[in-house]
């Protein structure tokens, strides 16, 4: 839900709320509404959250076992890789398994 408090469009109420505004809007179409195995491949350096990415110096990812892999630097057995070369080095990763 998109509340009327502030101007232009207004503030979201949730977290579902905001990502299906965003979805919406198509500034984020790479960003899954919920939990998903699925690689979604419009992640990339020139996506508006790509470039946003660029300007982090460090990544955390929590993850749970076998949905790490993507995120690691070796990638998923099938290929799978979140992160692009430049952005890989910054990416820490917490599997829950192992953390918890």
């Amino acid at each position: 839900e998109i509340g009327e408090a502030s101007g232009a469009g207004g503030v979201a109420l949730s977290a579902a709320g905001a990502l299906s505004r965003l979805h919406a809007e198509r500034l984020a179409k790479n960003v899954p509404l919920s939990a998903s195995e699925l690689y979604n491949p419009a992640l990339t350096p020139s996506s508006v959250l790509g470039r946003f990415l660029e300007s982090w110096p460090s990544i955390f990812v929590l993850c749970y076992k076998e949905t790490c892999d993507a995120h690691r630097h070796s990638g998923a057995a099938d290929g799978r890789r979140v992160w692009w070369q430049s952005i890989q080095p910054r990416v820490v990763v917490f599997d829950g398994a192992e953390v918890d």
